[in-house]
């Protein structure tokens, strides 16, 4: 009995957490990969500016820009990563805002 318990729970487990990450995180790693990277975090971060863009954001595919300008596309990649965490992090923060509030 413990057995398909145990078979069960984790069947459910794993199939709720199937669809873990959104379809922000399917963009494709093309031949180049800060471009891909920059242009997702770029369209995700203008489709929630508006409401919830985070302070560093720009500041951060602006700095990655220039990174891959400059030729250092070991920082522009890394810049441009932690700018795409930041612009999903930022959609998924947009419907907790929505009841945020005081509850007295």
């Amino acid at each position: 009995m413990k057995k398909v318990l145990l078979t069960t729970v984790t069947l459910f487990a794993l199939s709720a957490n199937a669809n873990f990450n959104s379809s922000s995180h399917n963009w494709n790693m093309g031949s180049d990969p800060f471009k891909s990277t920059i242009s997702a975090a770029e369209s995700i971060y203008k489709e929630v500016a508006s409401v919830n863009g985070w302070r560093d954001t720009a500041k951060l595919i602006k700095d990655a820009k220039a990174a891959h300008a400059k030729g250092d596309s070991a920082t522009a990649l890394k810049l441009a990563k932690v700018a795409h965490n930041q612009a999903v992090r930022a959609k998924e923060q947009i419907p907790a805002m929505k009841n945020a509030g005081p509850r007295f």
